[in-house]
């Protein structure tokens, strides 16, 4: 401990950061003993990224007063938590047990008057018998308040007497967390925090030891919170760890005072339903560093690297007998948060616990004629089905006749059934009480469903999975209608059972809709569970690409080939972890175009949906959480959910997401009958437009209305793409490929492909008909209508994804320059286009011979795919041959000269020229002058004529015998001429000091040190990448010095 302006600086116990002035509130927990109680004003330099020493300095402080105005007495006040809200601090005190005095949270300037208290109910504060309220030095050591200011945050520190004990070495401790809403000041919610076990033994045995949540921070304003445990055990010292709590999904427990069941002769506590999650981020031990007391926490600044600071202090105690410190440890963080979507629309509130009511899976349904009059049914269990229009509003409830007589847990659409002569919409819904199907019509223009199931669904006798025991019975739906068949299949999942049943649907002559049993699937069961562990129910089919998606419940996401004659094998798309917790529940699918769209999931365990790529493997995108908006709370413990991407009238324009709420608002937090467990028994929907979604990810999600239809499923139609190789052609019978490509293989009966042709200069005059086709027929010339270009067409074989039509140019002797031909994919109802693979060009180049002569003038000079010769005469020119066998002349001047295609004559004559050989076999002569020749690919044959000459060899990429070819170098002068080697092309070279040898054979050189190694016997060199292990491995030779030269070290040059 240290003085400051004559206080004893120490007890530092929370902490908290005002951003506009840039500086920290710190908490003395000193009782009025020391000094009087008060906070000091703190300065931490983050500034250049890190907290050092030096860096934390103490500014002011400031005394605390009471409600009289003025200081609190000794052993008044415990001050522990703080808490900045943009204008004034909150503070905790854990008050004093033993000496009568309450807890409180109040409300402070930050002159040190208080301004406010908040309510701290009875059931925290002591009896006189000890049977209810904090425990001495056990209350509220946190506090933190919301990004937005509105809520307030507190915990006590271990369990209230009435909730159970406080940690021990093999049992947990209920803490509560409880909620203030600082626009009312009343406290709103508590939720159950178990506190961990204390971690490690003292040492002596019987020593003191504990474990307690001294501090929280609040991440969002959403529920999701950093928490600080702290213990201590004597002879071992203490031990930290940093939490993320997710409070979204918690149980109320508000309103029961205590949690201990006066039934339970061991005085075990209540089940509570839904408990605070948390996430072990960091335990300080890692660190490596000496601990002490850390028990406040604040976010600061952003570092100069954009993440996040963080400090944590310590609470010395004042203790001088055995010393602590006041530490401030810095941290820099990396928040990534999750994104909330708000929603729009709600249903009714549901009780199950007064009404049996339990609002459980979703399904929307399209109108056919007006999205404005589109629905969404749902299942309500035991309650049967309740029809909602796009307001949420009820037209239909459709409940049994007796209570438990059913019980609808899932619910799908089917459009367009065939019921004789009629086309009707189903809904399907799982009657898990009977282990069957219960099927409805929907009729559009009154809006109501009709039953329609037949006898043989709904008779007591039906059973799907042959147990019928209201357990191991239909549980989840997913229908699905086969394209190219017509057939319609309800898939269905057994509860408390691995097996999946797929199921036809048929219609009878009286009206009615039976099923029968085409398909078993399974998922296994998890390692180390039982049977009941491996259920499945949230279920959808992709309806265009024919998967079934099923939800393993604990642990993960499978996917099966939905068709009746497919694999039965199964593929994990993802498994309970980091993106998705269990329970899996609802899945649903977003469509795009071209198989492109997304996959959701409730994320039960964390209160998220976790989305996924519908195309491919469905690779993992993000999470998303549904808020609170306007007057509608935000949805926990979702189970079933629906998406549909079109436009549902004036409030859905771009598509609809309904999730079922398993925790709606106004909570109604009751003891259930049964078991007793304390949970949550309002359930409801809630409507999303879909762009809340989409615009929630910083990369926002897709939003296309328009390119699927449930109504309209156009599956297999494949997407066509085309491309042309070469682009360039010669037209002396040269031949150039169109390849069209599917994305579906094509339908029965065949494909037929459309495309233009643009042709100014009458290209398709120089090539051969008919051309080659693959996997292709039927080419003809369609007829133009009105202004459109010429068309024509073939048609792919059915089952092809490729076919090609293969052009031949015709020779001719007349010089007509470049022709080009520029062909089009035309979009037709049967497929569609990929923009960017609509248009291939190909130009044909003219084959005729040519003499070019050049000026006195630098100049560039370019053949044609004919044997031209090329002459520059004067001045520094650039001479291109192109295709054919040409014979280029620099003459004077430093000319730049480019064999291109074919096997060439350069000469480069007077001046410093460079010779390019590129392909073919080509003879290359330097000349007078200063020159560099490069061979390029084939076996060259390389003169540098006189002067100092060098020989290039460069490729651009690591050696490959066949791209480089083996040059003879005719009169290479030693001393004089240089060879060049490119690590582009020889990456084995280090140093050609000391990796070069010269060696009499070409055995010799294939088992040599070197990596470039000289046969003088033959002239001979080589790249020798392997070394000594024998061959030449990737490498071999690359050139021959046929005058017989004695090369050494100091004629290579290695450049990069």
């Amino acid at each position: 401990w240290f003085e400051f302006q004559g206080t004893e600086v120490g007890g530092i116990s929370g902490i908290s950061y005002d951003r506009g002035e840039g500086i920290y509130y710190a908490i003395s927990d000193d009782r009025s003993q020391n000094n009087d109680a008060r906070f000091y004003t703190v300065d931490i330099d983050w500034s250049d990224g890190t907290l050092d020493d030096g860096d934390v300095e103490f500014t002011d402080f400031t005394t605390l007063l009471n409600n009289d105005g003025v200081p609190f007495p000794e052993n008044g006040v415990d001050p522990e938590g703080i808490a900045f809200n943009g204008e004034n601090l909150f503070i905790s005190s854990e008050g004093n047990v033993n000496e009568g005095i309450d807890p409180f949270v109040n409300e402070f300037s930050l002159t040190g008057e208080q301004l406010n208290e908040l309510t701290i109910t009875d059931k925290f504060l002591p009896n006189n018998d000890g049977t209810q309220g904090i425990r001495n030095n056990q209350a509220f050591e946190s506090l933190t308040i919301t990004p937005d200011k509105r809520f307030l945050y507190t915990a006590t520190e271990s369990a209230l007497v009435q909730d159970g004990e406080r940690p021990t070495l093999e049992n947990e401790s209920a803490s509560r967390i409880i909620k203030y809403d600082l626009e009312t000041g009343e406290a709103i919610k508590e939720f159950l925090y178990f506190v961990d076990p204390i971690p490690v033994a003292p040492d002596p045995e019987d020593g003191f030891a504990d474990n307690g949540l001294v501090e929280l921070l609040a991440l969002d304003n959403s529920d999701t919170l950093l928490a600080l445990e702290r213990s201590f055990a004597v002879g071992v010292g203490n031990n930290i760890r940093l939490y993320e709590v997710q409070l979204q999904n918690t149980t109320n427990i508000q309103d029961f005072d205590g949690l201990i069941n006066p039934d339970d002769p061991d005085g075990e506590l209540f089940d509570v339903d839904a408990v605070a999650e948390k996430r072990l981020l960091l335990d300080f031990a890692e660190l490596g560093i000496t601990l002490d007391n850390d028990e406040g926490m604040a976010f600061g600044p952003v570092l100069p690297d954009g993440s996040q600071s963080l400090v944590v202090v310590s609470d010395n105690n004042f203790n001088n007998v055995t010393p602590q410190v006041t530490q401030f440890l810095g941290f820099s963080l990396d928040i990534d948060s999750i994104p909330a979507v708000n929603p729009t629309v709600e249903t009714p509130d549901t009780n199950r616990i007064e009404t049996g009511v339990d609002s459980d899976d979703p399904a929307i349904y399209v109108h056919p004629n007006n999205p404005n009059q589109s629905l969404v049914i749902s299942t309500l269990k035991d309650a049967g089905l309740a029809v909602y229009d796009l307001k949420g509003e009820v037209l239909q409830e459709i409940s049994p006749e007796t209570p438990g007589d059913v019980r609808y847990n899932n619910v799908d659409i089917v459009y367009n059934f065939q019921i004789g002569d009629e086309t009707v919409d189903l809904a399907v819904a799982t009657d898990r009480a009977n282990d069957t199907l219960a099927i409805w019509s929907i009729d559009p223009q009154t809006r109501q469903l009709t039953n329609i199931t037949a006898g043989n669904l709904s008779n007591p006798t039906a059973s799907i999975f042959g147990i019928d025991d209201g357990e191991q019975t239909a549980y989840g739906l997913a229908t699905y209608t086969n394209p190219n068949t017509g057939e319609t299949y309800a898939f269905v999942s057994q509860r408390d059972g691995n097996q999946i049943a797929q199921l036809e649907l048929i219609s009878n002559e009286d009206g009615t809709v039976s099923a029968t049993e085409v398909r078993r699937l399974d998922v296994p069961i998890p390692e180390g569970g039982e049977l009941d562990d491996a259920q499945v129910e949230g279920m959808v089919v992709d309806q265009e690409l024919g998967f079934l998606y099923a939800g393993q419940e604990n642990f993960g996401i499978w996917k099966f080939d939905a068709e009746v004659d497919g694999s039965n094998d199964r593929i994990l798309v993802d498994e309970i972890g980091e993106n998705i917790q269990a329970d899996v529940e609802g899945l649903t699918i977003y469509y795009g175009d071209n198989g492109n769209g997304y996959l959701l999931a409730s994320s039960q365990g964390n209160n998220t949906f976790a989305v996924y790529e519908r195309e491919g493997d469905n690779e993992y995108i993000g999470n998303f959480f549904v808020g609170d908006f306007a007057n509608i709370d935000g949805a926990e413990e979702s189970d079933g959910a629906d998406v549909i991407n079109v436009p549902l009238g004036n409030n859905f324009p771009n598509g609809l997401l309904v999730i079922q709420d398993g925790a709606n608002e106004p909570e109604a937090v009751l003891q259930d009958p049964e078991d007793g467990e304390i949970q949550n028994f309002n359930t409801n929907f809630k409507f999303i437009p879909w762009e809340n979604v989409a615009n929630a990810f910083e990369e926002p999600l897709e939003i296309d209305s328009f390119s699927y239809n449930p109504r309209q499923i156009n599956v297999n139609i494949p997407t066509v793409s085309i491309n042309v190789e070469p682009e360039t052609v010669s037209e002396n019978a040269g031949q150039y490929t169109l390849t069209f490509n599917l994305s579906e293989a094509a339908p029965a009966g065949g494909l037929q492909v459309i495309w233009s042709e643009t042709d100014a200069d009458d290209a398709f005059g120089d090539i051969e008909f008919p051309p080659e086709l693959t996997n292709a027929s039927n080419l003809e010339q369609l007829q133009a209508a009105g202004d459109e270009l010429a068309r024509s067409a073939i048609t792919i074989e059915e089952g092809a994804t490729t076919a090609t039509v293969t052009w031949t140019t015709i020779p001719d002797e007349e010089s007509e320059g470049e022709e080009t031909t520029t062909i089009e994919l035309i979009e037709t109802e049967d497929y569609v286009v990929d923009p960017e693979n609509q248009v291939a060009q190909v130009t044909i180049v003219d084959a005729v011979a040519e003499e070019i002569i050049g000026t006195p003038e630098d100049e560039p000079l370019n053949g044609n795919f004919g044997d031209d010769t090329i002459t520059g005469l004067a001045g520094d020119d650039t001479l291109v041959g192109g295709g054919g066998d040409d014979s280029i002349i620099g003459s004077r001047g430093n000319d730049s000269l480019y064999g291109q295609d074919g096997d060439d004559v350069l000469e480069g004559r007077l001046g410093f020229d460079h010779l390019f050989g590129g392909d073919g076999d080509d003879e290359m002569n330097g000349g007078q002058g200063r020159d560099r020749l490069n061979g390029g690919s084939g076996n060259d044959t390389l003169s540098g004529g006189a002067s100092i000459d060098r020989f290039i060899f460069a490729t651009n990429q690591e050696f490959d015998a066949d791209d480089i070819g083996v040059d003879e170098i005719t009169d290479f002068v030693v001393g004089q001429d240089k060879i060049l080697l490119d690590r582009t092309t020889f990456t084995a070279i280090n140093s050609i000091a000391t990796e070069f040898a010269t060696v009499t054979s070409n055995n010799a050189a294939a088992t040599s040190e070197a990596v470039i190694v000289y046969n003088s016997n033959n002239g001979g060199l080589f790249y020798n990448p392997n070394v000594s292990a024998g061959g030449f491995g990737d490498g071999g030779q690359f050139a021959t010095l046929s005058n017989g030269a004695l090369l050494e070290v100091d004629d290579f040059i290695i450049r990069g």
